[in-house]
């Protein structure tokens, strides 16, 4: 049956659950200032060292007033980072919605070829290669890495469809409505079904 799959669930894959646990194991932003943060600490003590040891700077100086500065200076930058991080979780939060759009669409979608082709194998393994395959491309196709279409790895009369210079996702989302059409043309699916279709194939584009 076609809605077996329900794509995209392409990080449920053993593959890519390994890949995201590695991901999220390993602390990259603190092993990309680790180095600046060490040599802003040693450069720190070195300055206090020279205060306190060498130049002796008495009660009056006007240099032991600089901290003040450097109190100034952490509250506009905490109110800068506070910013920022606001910026960056309403990103990650439009994703999310956007990625679940995508999820709901394309079980929509399978549920609905599969009530309609019944037992058309060929068809239905399109659909089934096609649906999840739009979900990683568009994956990859956002970060701009090179986009594989694995899911073709055992269709290569479709991959050789993909021209990959071109935009990928809206690739396999023209494959996908051409498929229709033809179906629709050749009496499998009725005009009111292509409608019903229609607005699910469009909502991949939309996002």
């Amino acid at each position: 049956m076609l809605m077996l799959f329900y794509p995209p669930i392409t990080l449920c894959s053993p593959c890519h659950r390994g890949r995201w646990k590695r991901s999220v194991g390993r602390p990259r932003t603190l092993a990309i200032y680790l180095p600046e943060t060490v040599g802003f600490c040693v450069y720190a003590w070195f300055i206090a060292w020279l205060e306190a040891s060498i130049f002796r700077l008495s009660e009056s100086s006007h240099l032991r007033n600089i901290t003040i500065l450097h109190s100034l200076l952490g509250f506009v930058i905490s109110l800068l980072l506070v910013f920022r991080t606001n910026a960056a979780y309403d990103r990650w939060w439009e994703g999310r919605k956007q990625w679940g759009a995508l999820v709901n669409n394309s079980r929509n979608l399978a549920i609905k070829l599969s009530a309609i082709l019944g037992e058309d194998e060929e068809n239905c393994s399109f659909f089934r290669n096609t649906i999840p395959a739009y979900a990683a491309a568009l994956r990859d196709h956002l970060r701009n890495d090179i986009v594989r279409i694995e899911l073709f790895d055992n269709k290569p009369a479709l991959a050789d469809q993909i021209d990959h210079q071109k935009h990928i996702p809206n690739q396999l989302a023209g494959m996908m409505l051409h498929r229709v059409m033809e179906l629709h043309r050749a009496g499998r699916i009725s005009g009111d079904q292509l409608i019903i279709l229609n607005a699910e194939l469009q909502s991949f584009t939309d996002i």
